[in-house]
């Protein structure tokens, strides 16, 4: 089996890919769009042995997070620090969104940088000398969402270079599961998984205010936000995924043993005792 999260590599490896995508038993793809980019560019995999197999997620079964009246807004970000993940523009932005929403807060989460010296330099510096900033450095992944859990608003904007991207980002639903709405790019990746009619995306510095703005002084937009992601989260969880996984690995052990001359082996997966052959 081979996994897929998106087609670049396939241009590049031209007739390399297709020597391997074409004896393999099965290919994984993250999204549709990896599976119908692959469909485009090789002709040597049929389509019953193309798999889209999404982000999982470990579901979060904690309370939605709560807005008392006179808390501040807390926002948060969570993953590596780089000049396409939009770090130094996150944090302009907000700068401008705690001038109209007087204590808004920003949590930081990580401590992995992808730049040189200037770039390491200009972001701690931001981090350290932003009122309303806290960066709380690299923590433990459960440590992390327990924190997370005590925010409000995730913040995912990156930078237009994703914006034709076939991958879809397990960060955006790790806040999403949580509860927090997600500031994020309306790609068509991400508009196909939360809708068109999903109030949070954010292409520009004054999308990125108001829409906190909105999350900020509107209780009707910040609690149907919530309500929706969560929603769209409980779709990428471990359990859709062992399905996805159970249900594959049913067919193939079974095609592969009714091959003669083949050693089969039991293999347990989410409770379902299936022949696999090695």
């Amino acid at each position: 089996w081979i996994y897929l999260t998106s087609d670049n590599s396939l241009v590049a490896a031209g007739d390399d890919a297709r020597r391997l995508l074409g004896g393999a038993q099965r290919v994984l793809c993250q999204t549709p769009e990896v599976r119908d980019a692959l469909r485009d560019v090789l002709d040597v995999v049929p389509d019953d042995r193309v798999t889209v197999l999404p982000p999982m997620i470990r579901p979060w079964t904690g309370a939605l997070p709560r807005r008392e009246e006179a808390a501040p807004l807390r926002l948060c970000y969570s993953g590596k620090f780089s000049a396409d993940y939009k770090i130094e523009e996150i944090v302009a932005a907000f700068v401008q969104a705690r001038a109209v929403v007087p204590a808004l807060e920003l949590h930081v989460f990580g401590d992995k940088f992808h730049g040189d010296d200037a770039f390491r330099r200009r972001v701690q510096a931001l981090f350290t000398g932003t009122p309303g900033l806290t960066w709380h450095g690299a923590k433990p992944r459960h440590l992390v969402n327990e924190a997370l859990s005590s925010c409000h608003v995730g913040v995912s904007w990156r930078s237009e270079v994703y914006d034709d991207s076939l991958e879809f980002s397990t960060k955006v639903l790790e806040y999403a599961t949580l509860g927090l709405p997600v500031l994020l790019n309306p790609t068509p990746i991400q508009r196909r998984v939360f809708g068109d009619d999903y109030s949070c995306y954010v292409a520009s510095e004054a999308d990125f205010v108001g829409a906190v703005q909105a999350l900020a002084h509107q209780e009707d937009v910040f609690s149907r936000a919530q309500l929706h992601v969560r929603a769209v989260a409980e779709g990428y969880g471990f359990p859709s995924a062992t399905r996805t996984l159970g249900s594959a690995l049913a067919h193939d052990a079974a095609a592969a043993a009714a091959q003669p001359r083949r050693r089969v082996r039991r293999v347990l997966i989410a409770g379902h005792d299936l022949k696999f052959v090695s």
